[in-house]
């Protein structure tokens, strides 16, 4: 799809929809003063192959580029561009960290921070070895609770690279076993323990080869969070409501990613315990 010199009205269509949302008649008019003789058909019937493609999106009448495809799109540059140029000049410096160097982030609810998270998750985890599990430790792991899809698509990406995802959970309530379900074991590992692993209940972190990534989520929020584990026994859609509302609270969340081989050799030797890491001898191959 060539979006810089469009041709065909598919790529006039995602030209058009980088800054903002259109209405089909919009969308029409645009296309036709650089393509005479396109079609209210036409345009409907890419628009339906763009929709099939999980493309664009269209909510009240209004057409935009689906933020998932946007993201997938952005990573997937950022990625290219670090393999073949090893230099990253976008929002994603944190790829150029040297040993020892870190770069932070704030934001305004849990929910904004794990859209970033989950995209230097995903780069992160592409660039890292093969042979290197990634390692998580959550209080909670509400993110496969609150977001299943996305969360279930990461075990499938994992599991079919054959790459080691060890989630370890500071807590053993009714809701944090009742996900133990969606790990197969061996390639996504996940253990809930009731031992103290890190003294403040708002940390998270990720350890990816030498790169880290520890988060620090809202203290009132974290409160929030944890009352709810406490309380809810069961997953249901009113549970559901109740967690979505709790993680849109607005608060002071800090993200920060760091190129540190000391600090995550230590971190992972206090993983190493809880689960069974396989030995592979291939160190060159990326998911």
């Amino acid at each position: 799809m060539n979006i810089l010199k469009p041709q065909s009205i598919e790529e006039y269509i995602v030209s058009l929809l980088q800054k903002n949302s259109r209405s089909g008649s919009e969308l029409l008019t645009a296309i036709q003063s650089k393509r005479p003789g396109t079609t209210k058909q036409a345009l409907y019937a890419s628009l339906r192959k763009l929709r099939s493609d999980e493309i664009v999106v269209v909510h009240k009448m209004r057409i935009s580029l689906s933020s998932i495809w946007v993201t997938k799109m952005a990573e997937f540059f950022t990625l290219a561009k670090h393999f073949y140029t090893k230099t990253t000049t976008t929002d994603e410096g944190f790829l150029n960290l040297e040993d020892g160097d870190r770069v932070t982030y704030s934001f305004k609810n849990p929910n904004v921070t794990d859209i970033f998270w989950g995209h230097a998750f995903d780069i992160l985890a592409e660039i890292t070895p093969i042979t290197e599990p990634v390692f998580l430790y959550n209080p909670h792991d509400w993110f496969m609770l609150a977001r299943p899809e996305t969360e279930k698509l990461l075990f499938k990406k994992f599991a079919k690279a054959g790459k080691q995802l060890l989630i370890l959970v500071g807590d053993a309530k009714p809701l944090d076993k009742y996900i133990i379900k969606e790990f197969d074991g061996t390639i996504a590992q996940y253990h809930p323990t009731n031992e103290l692993v890190f003294d403040k209940r708002n940390y998270y972190v990720n350890i990816f080869d030498d790169f880290i990534i520890e988060v620090h989520l809202d203290e009132i929020t974290t409160k929030k969070i944890d009352e709810f584990y406490n309380t809810a026994n069961d997953w249901n859609p009113e549970n559901e409501a109740v967690l979505k509302k709790i993680i849109a609270n607005e608060g002071k969340n800090k993200l920060t990613i760091s190129k540190n081989r000391k600090k995550a050799e230590h971190l992972k030797k206090i993983f190493r315990k809880y689960f069974y890491i396989k030995s592979l001898k291939q160190n060159t191959t990326h998911i």
